[in-house]
């Protein structure tokens, strides 16, 4: 039997063991994300209040795995595809660009307008045209505000541009590391230079719109970019033999990187308000993370819930906002909730588990209603304009079609 190779996908029961930590990581990135936005009207505890307040991270999550993933996907399919690049930004673009296009006339209905923290003056055409070409992310008051946690999303479409560049580049462990020191740098003294600037042009009482601006924008999150690459060199030096997972011989010593990286998070979930950049300190507990589970995927955070939400994740994403609004509303509106003053942490765990279960309803339905057409659209786009893999050679079975066509994958 042959070991797991980085960067093939997954197309036997081995194979699917060995990446389905990936789907996992990207659920368990949403579900942090779901509990920062979730809010009860009683009086949590403090504790409690700062954890909610770290699951802002689980975007850093998302990105890590992002471009772990693409780096793995890029590296396969350019020894195949006839114009890799081509091909990549096409699969990118039909990815991402069907539900958020969408995601912003019902943002615009839902929300309306008229002003708001991330836009002060109101939404006005150059916000949402930007918006509809992902330049937002280069404007504090385009960035966060046609659409809720659009800002990722900006941040993620530029990370695409650079991949391939960046995979010219940065060929090994060591470029990469010295890569993300150096744009950790570089964003904070890009950050300082154009807070100073912006000071100048926005009134005192728009400081917050500034700073989340420079934390939001693609300077500042390059670094954690960079780390997906870290993590995927990390993986390809320390491949998981076949069966390790589950051999008597590995069991304790294999437990000891997933441990190590569960405790580096837990204790950032407790220290990040009280710790600088800690939202990169908590990407590189993400590294270790995301090495630990690919080597040992522990089935308490690798499992087919976990997995589930990875794979709707995206939408879900995109769809929470309204579905935690209209559902904390009426719940609040009832006041089912406000009736448990005194078990704060039994009715935020109520809330947190009926806006989870909503999400993941409308999420499946717009995963396979919006996303996966969208994804189908994308592979004929490639196929018709010749830039996805060449036909396999003769006597090749597992890489032709019934028609042919090189079976992969978008």
């Amino acid at each position: 039997m042959n070991k797991p190779v980085i960067g093939r996908t997954p197309s036997s029961g081995e194979d699917t063991e060995h990446f389905a930590f990936i789907d996992a990581l990207r659920g368990w990135a949403f579900l942090a994300v779901l509990a920062v936005h979730v809010h009860v009207p009683v009086q949590v505890p403090t504790w409690l209040s700062g954890a909610q307040v770290a699951g802002n991270y689980g975007v850093q999550l998302f990105f890590v795995i992002s471009a772990l993933t693409l780096f793995m996907s890029y590296d396969s399919r350019r020894k195949r595809d006839r114009n890799p690049v081509a091909a990549f930004f096409v699969r990118r673009l039909f990815r991402i660009a069907p539900l958020f296009w969408l995601a912003i006339p019902f943002y615009l209905w839902h929300n309306g307008v008229g002003p708001r923290a991330s836009a002060p003056n109101g939404i006005h055409w150059p916000q949402i045209v930007s918006t509809s070409f992902f330049l937002h992310g280069w404007h504090p008051t385009s960035i966060n505000s046609v659409v809720p946690g659009g800002w990722s999303i900006a941040t993620e479409m530029t990370f695409y541009l650079i991949l391939p560049l960046c995979f010219r580049v940065l060929p090994d462990l060591r470029r990469s590391i010295v890569a993300c020191g150096a744009a950790l740098v570089l964003s904070i003294g890009i950050s300082l230079i154009m807070r100073r600037w912006l000071s100048t042009l926005y009134p005192v009482e728009q400081t917050d719109l500034i700073r989340s601006f420079l934390y939001f924008w693609f300077p500042g999150q390059l670094p954690v970019f960079l780390l997906g690459f870290v993590l995927y060199f990390l993986i390809k030096r320390f491949p998981r033999a076949p069966g390790a997972a589950s051999s008597e011989g590995s069991g304790r010593g294999s437990l000891l990187l997933p441990s190590v990286a569960i405790g580096w998070t837990l204790g950032m979930v407790i220290l990040h308000q009280r710790v600088p950049m800690a939202y990169f300190l908590f990407s590189c507990g993400f590294v270790l993370l995301g090495l630990g589970l690919s080597l040992r995927p522990l089935s308490i955070l690798v499992n087919p819930i976990s997995r589930f939400a990875g794979k709707v994740s995206y939408s879900a994403y995109l769809t929470h906002f309204f579905v935690v609004e209209q559902l904390t509303w009426r719940i609040s509106n009832q006041g089912i909730l406000g009736q448990m003053e005194r078990h704060p942490v039994l009715a935020l765990l109520l809330a947190y588990l009926l806006c989870l279960a909503g999400t993941l309803a409308i999420s499946t339905l717009t995963h396979y209603l919006i996303e996966v057409p969208g994804q189908n659209l994308g592979k004929g786009l490639i196929r018709r304009c010749g830039w996805g893999p060449a036909p396999a050679p003769p006597g090749d079975p597992e890489r032709i079609g019934t028609t042919g066509e090189v079976v992969r994958p978008l």
